[in-house]
């Protein structure tokens, strides 16, 4: 990967867009300005000294963190993302594990550090004056890397109560980001949104590299949120956008909020690539979407230890929903006795920091810890292995039932989980958010799972909120939802 990514380099426009920076007012930085001022940054990097190899980089969204990456890069330094909104307690725990780092921060990361070693204000980017001969420069570092070495550090978002440190080479960046698309033949006409969070993989391989390695553009709108989903569509159309990578809660949102006509006014005339990730896409929000807007969305599947594995594409859309898609090239798999997905990828993470690494992995494939299903050489997550609810003997599989409840009229989320009751028997509550009347929606739910999946899986306790809690990243934060449940005295069960 590493010679095709210096002759991508070598036959690439420089003075071609790369980045655009909305949040510093549409700011455009053509190859030649970006790397220019990366060039800049590299050598500031650099001057810390080699010993110090890790750049902590406790930053929001920005085109400063973005130019973070590549600057870091062409220094040889490791990239440590840490989430700047994360608490004072974990930023300090994470950095205490780091062995003397570079600490990089901006504004709000700031304030959650007792000392760091450099703080980039707004526009500081934009006011670097770019290195000469950025092209010839940037080339000549990127020759100089070893794609082999340890590059990122991410660290998950610890909806298990356990933070874990994952470190990735250039190369498996490059090589999954070239496998997924190769998919889609992604390239140079491609424009992407970033929306993710700039310190999580997803806001990192599919917002970043992915577009970078097959010579795309990148629009900054910055970390996604309720607010920004107002004006998502107006932004799209500004800044003719026509790659993104969603989560199934920012669909939801944008549903709510959105301008729907902008919307189907530019989807009608443009092809889109809409990709979806960190968290299953249930079918209820595929179709509420996709029939507001007359344009599919393709569900995917990864992990930060594996990255992508799965997506779906225009040939398994045809199948029907339900599943994550077609396996890339590249991707080994088998099962384990509990149906648990096993895989070996060419982009495998070099291990955690602070987890016994070899524990995770079984004959040199890795544990997922969800439950699958192949058909057809189509890929299904049915749940998760440490998730399973074991009643009347029965493994009962959460996401299987959260599949049937999201398609239920008046269900707006759900989460499942389990609790004992007094006599320690696993009990199955559903957890969901509705504008209807609760015991309507309830007992239609109770009606539905019963015909589709058996009585066996009927919802013992129902729980209404407002909504389902999230991480940072968009998923459901299912620990967050079962401790809500059990402070609430909804638990007296016999």
């Amino acid at each position: 990967m590493h010679e095709t990514v210096i002759e991508r380099l070598e036959s690439w426009d420089f003075t071609k867009e790369f980045v655009v920076d909305v949040l510093g007012g549409g700011t455009s930085y053509s190859y030649e300005s970006f790397f220019g001022r990366c060039l800049l940054l590299s050598e500031n990097f650099s001057s810390y000294g080699k010993d110090r190899t890790h750049l902590a980089l406790v930053m929001e969204n920005s085109v400063e963190l973005l130019a973070c990456y590549f600057g870091a890069l062409m220094c040889g330094k490791v990239a440590s993302a840490i989430d700047p909104l994360k608490g004072e307690e974990e930023i300090c725990k994470i950095l205490e594990g780091i062995n003397d780092p570079i600490v990089i921060t901006d504004e709000i990361g700031s304030k959650k550090l007792n000392s760091f070693d450099m703080k980039m204000e707004p526009g500081y980017f934009l006011s670097l004056e770019p290195l000469a001969k950025a092209k010839e420069n940037t080339i000549q570092l990127f020759a100089n890397r070893n794609f082999d070495d340890d590059y990122l550090l991410t660290f998950t978002s610890g909806t298990s109560g356990n933070t874990k440190g994952v470190r990735h080479t250039l190369n498996n960046l490059f090589k999954t980001a070239e496998a997924f698309n190769a998919m889609f033949d992604l390239g140079a006409d491609s424009r992407f949104a970033h929306l993710m969070p700039m310190t999580y993989m997803a806001g990192i391989l599919n917002s970043i590299f992915q577009p970078f390695v097959c010579g795309a553009s990148i629009v900054v709108l910055g970390r996604f949120s309720p607010i920004r989903a107002f004006s998502f569509w107006q932004l799209t159309a500004q800044y003719k956008i026509n790659t993104f990578w969603l989560s199934p809660s920012m669909l939801t949102i944008i549903l709510k909020v959105g301008n729907h006509k902008v919307g189907q006014e530019y989807c009608a005339a443009h092809q889109l690539h809409l990709f979806i990730g960190t968290a299953p896409l249930h079918l209820t929000t595929r179709q509420e979407f996709e029939k507001m807007y007359s344009a599919k969305l393709y569900a995917s599947y990864g992990l930060s230890e594996t990255l992508y594995l799965s997506v779906e594409t225009p040939e398994t859309l045809l199948l029907g929903g339900g599943n994550v898609g077609k396996l890339l090239k590249g991707v080994q798999y088998k099962f384990g006795a509990d149906g648990e997905f096993l895989v070996d990828v060419p982009w495998m993470f070099l291990g955690y920091t602070n987890e016994h690494t070899p524990d995770y992995f079984a004959d040199n494939y890795y544990k997922t810890g969800d439950l699958a299903k192949i058909e057809d050489g189509i890929l299904s997550i049915v749940g998760r292995s440490k998730d399973l609810i074991i009643k009347g003997s029965m493994n009962i599989s959460p996401a299987l039932i959260e599949g049937v409840v999201a398609s239920v009229a008046g269900v707006e989320e759900c989460s499942v989980f389990s609790v004992l009751s007094k006599q320690k028997e696993e009990l199955i509550v559903l957890g969901y958010a509705s504008a209807e009347n609760a015991a309507e929606v309830e007992k239609l739910v109770s009606a539905t799972v019963a015909q589709k999946l058996g009585k066996n899986y009927l919802i013992d306790l129902f729980y209404k909120v407002p909504a389902i809690p999230k991480n940072i990243n968009g998923k459901n934060d299912k620990k967050a939802l079962k401790e809500s449940y059990l402070k609430s005295g909804f638990n007296n069960v016999g």
